[in-house]
Formats: structure tokens, C-alpha cells, sequence
């Protein structure tokens, strides 16, 4: 008797284990309250959302479909990431499901209360966290989040700001001005034929390296900086670089500031607050006007040169395009990076210049080349101690002025000429 007892209490326990297993740690759960989920108002009526936990107090405001991140600790609110809003919001609407549980039956000796939330100013919860999940408390009720949204309710207010300087569509800048650290203040246009000086007068109407330009809006674009707490500017200060854009009806401005100490300020038409910029952003933004010239010194086609060949003090090599590659005149395959080289060429840029050749410079290497329709192209390098390290002179084209340029073009051109003891007599 005793045994068949026996197994009628372990066939108990494991209907009751059953029963909480597939129910759940909500012991109370009442079926009839499943349609009445926390808080009370639709999510696109939600205008704001308060947090506390011990990373801090902050209240995340929707103005105009805008949402801003509010904390004592700053006097001014802050464009809030609105990804990082969606998804919270969607972990807090979204994840809490339907069931309503007993608060009654949470084990509050092992409960910790983490955060305190309310919607709307209204709506006050408690966040807690058990051994058996993580729940919202509302009055005698209590609503059960997955394991993982506790990390989501103890995140500071950085977490949501937006740190973007300035948001824009680079192909949508018609005109951009910028005032640099150093040197004159420049403004390009957008022209049929791609972007242009304006000013400073000596560039007027010259053409921009869109590569360049283009770099220097991403960039711009994409640009992030850490608020600045308790920095406050004179009313009359004037920012060190300052860059405007325009475009498409839209204005976006730009200022930084060096403040004592070499600290760097950023305040941007976007943002209603100052940021700490450091010298990385610094330097992607100081940019004059000479480094934007299109300084390349050659226009021919890569693709037109029939013929290439280098002269120095006796010493030669020719190749010609062939069907299959360069070919030497024996019809021999020769170098495979001619083609390389000639891209090189047509993107070689001054330094300065024109000028004309110095007394101090000496003749380095002769190049000319064929191009379609039997044109040819001669161009001389000369070397120059008086010239910083790393630099040489070029003449694009016979009786023209000099330029200095990288000198690097010149030593790979030299390379492909033979060593010197095959140079017979000019070796």
C-alpha cells in the first residue's frame, strides 16, 4: 500500500513539474488579463520614454517625428540615433509579451531592481531581474522580458546620441566654402563638367580634382565627435575653420574652434550642442585650395601609346604594343607594367611651378612616347639638390617650363632601363 502511495505522489510531482515547465515561472499567470499589455497607449502615440538606472537618468522626446535625448547633465538636448530609438523601442513594445503575470509571485528575496521606466509620464514600472529572467513590475502586475534586454535597460544617455556632425547627400552639394587654418578661403561650384573654383581669384575657373572633393565630403559626412559637457563659447567667437555646404535647398555649416589648451571644438548647424573633435578630424577637414587644383601635367590616353622609350646618357630600351602585350624590337615580350607606368604618368601632379630649370638641376631621363596618329610626346626629368627630398624636375614638352614633382615616377622609369655594363660605350 505504502509503495502504490509512494508512486501516486511521484506521479503528482511530475504533473505539476509539467505544468510549470510548460507554463512558465509566472505561477498566478491569470488567462483572462492576456489582452491588456504594459503600458496602455499605442506605440505611434508614444512621445517620450524616462529611464533611471545606475548609469544614470535620461528621457528619450519625439518633437515633430525628431527624436532628442534629454539628461540633467547637459543644459541642451541632443539629436538622438534614431536606429538605436527603434530599437529599443522595439525591444520594449515588441518583446514584452501579452501574458500578465502575478507580481505576487516573484521571488523578491533574490530581486533586484535595476531601472525605473515610464512612458509618457505615466505608466511608471520597475525593472527587475531574478534568478528566473528579467521582468517589468507595474503595480501588482508583472510582464516577462527575454534574458538579454537587461543590458538594454542599464545603457547611458551616449548611448543614443547621435554623433554625427553633419548628415547630407554628397551628391546633392552644389557649392562648398571653406575657410582652411591656413591660406585663403576657397569655393567650388558644381559645373556640367564637374566642380570648379570660384574663388580665390587665382584659381578661378580651374579644374577640381573631383577624387579629392568628393574624399573631403564622405569624409565630412561621416564624421563623428563626443559631446563636450560644460564648454561654453563667447558669444562673438569666430571658428578657426569654418566649411559651408549648399545643396538642393539645404545649407549645412561647419565651425571648429581651437580652444586653450589645444582642445578642439566642433559646433555644427545640425546639432544645437559643441563637440570634442581630435586632430584626425581636424586633419580631414583643413584642406586649401592648392591641394584640390587638378595639377596632373599630362592628358594623353594610356590606351593611345603605341611606342615608349627612355634615354639616359647612352643607355636606352624601347618596347611597342603589341596584340598580346609590350614587345621589345626583336618582338620579344617585355615588361608587364608599362601599362601601369603610363597610368602613373597621366596622374603625375606638381608641387609648385611652373619655373624655369634652375642652373642647380642636371639632366636624369628622357621619355617619349607614340600615340595614336603618330603624335609624340617628350618629356625630361632633371635631378636637383636644391630641391626638397624626394622631388625632381619634369618638362612635359620640349622649350616649356619645369615643375617640380614626386620623384618617385622618375626611379621606376629608370629601372627599366639595362644595367649599366651592358651600356657600351655610355656605360
Amino acid at each position: 500500500m505504502k509503495r502504490a502511495h509512494k508512486w501516486v505522489l511521484l506521479l503528482f510531482a511530475g504533473l505539476v513539474a509539467l505544468t510549470v515547465l510548460l507554463v512558465g515561472p509566472g505561477v498566478g499567470f491569470r488567462a483572462e488579463d492576456q489582452d491588456h499589455p504594459w503600458p496602455s497607449v499605442q506605440r505611434k502615440d508614444v512621445t517620450g520614454i524616462a529611464l533611471h538606472s545606475r548609469a544614470g537618468g535620461y528621457t528619450l522626446v519625439r518633437e515633430h517625428g525628431t527624436w532628442w535625448v534629454r539628461s540633467p547633465e547637459l543644459q541642451t538636448s541632443l539629436l538622438a540615433d534614431e536606429r538605436r530609438v527603434a530599437a529599443f523601442t522595439d525591444m520594449l513594445f515588441g518583446s514584452c509579451p501579452k501574458e500578465r503575470l502575478s507580481a505576487d509571485a516573484l521571488p523578491y528575496d533574490k530581486a533586484e531592481t535595476v531601472a525605473v521606466i515610464s512612458v509618457n509620464d505615466a505608466h511608471a514600472a520597475h525593472v527587475v531581474t531574478t534568478p528566473e529572467g528579467v521582468f517589468l513590475e507595474h503595480g501588482s502586475d508583472a510582464y516577462a522580458f527575454p534574458q538579454w534586454t537587461e543590458d538594454a535597460f542599464l545603457r547611458p544617455a551616449s548611448w543614443f546620441h547621435d554623433n554625427r556632425l553633419l548628415v547630407f547627400d554628397v551628391d546633392a552639394i552644389e557649392r562648398v566654402v571653406v575657410s582652411p587654418l591656413a591660406g585663403d578661403e576657397w569655393e567650388a561650384r558644381r559645373t556640367d563638367d564637374g566642380y570648379a573654383f570660384v574663388r580665390p581669384q587665382r584659381f578661378a575657373g580651374d579644374g577640381i580634382q573631383e577624387s579629392a572633393l568628393e574624399l573631403f565630403l564622405h569624409r565630412l559626412s561621416s564624421l563623428t565627435a563626443d559631446v563636450a559637457r560644460e564648454v561654453k563659447l563667447p558669444d562673438d567667437a569666430q571658428p578657426d575653420l569654418r566649411i559651408h555646404l549648399q545643396g538642393r535647398g539645404a545649407e549645412h555649416d561647419l565651425g571648429i574652434y581651437i580652444m586653450n589648451g589645444g582642445r578642439l571644438l566642433a559646433r555644427s548647424s545640425r546639432q544645437p550642442a559643441s563637440f570634442l573633435l581630435d586632430q584626425a578630424g581636424l586633419h580631414k577637414l583643413d584642406l586649401n585650395a592648392f591641394s584640390l587644383v587638378d595639377r596632373r601635367l599630362f592628358g594623353f590616353l594610356p590606351g593611345t601609346v603605341s611606342k615608349v622609350s627612355l634615354t639616359q646618357e647612352g643607355r636606352e630600351y624601347g618596347v611597342m604594343r603589341g596584340d598580346d602585350g609590350w614587345v621589345n624590337e626583336m618582338g620579344d615580350r617585355e615588361h608587364a607594367g608599362i601599362d601601369m607606368l603610363l597610368w602613373r604618368l597621366t596622374s603625375l601632379q606638381y608641387e609648385l611651378g611652373p619655373a624655369p630649370l634652375p642652373d642647380t638641376a642636371t639632366r636624369a631621363l628622357d621619355v617619349a612616347l607614340t600615340t595614336t596618329g603618330s603624335a609624340e610626346l617628350n618629356i625630361a626629368f632633371f635631378r636637383d639638390p636644391a630641391l626638397p627630398v624626394g622631388q625632381c624636375w619634369v618638362r612635359p614638352s620640349s622649350g616649356s617650363q619645369c615643375y617640380p614633382v614626386d620623384g618617385r615616377m622618375l626611379i621606376d622609369l629608370e629601372g627599366l632601363l639595362p644595367a649599366l655594363t651592358q651600356a657600351g660605350s655610355g656605360a
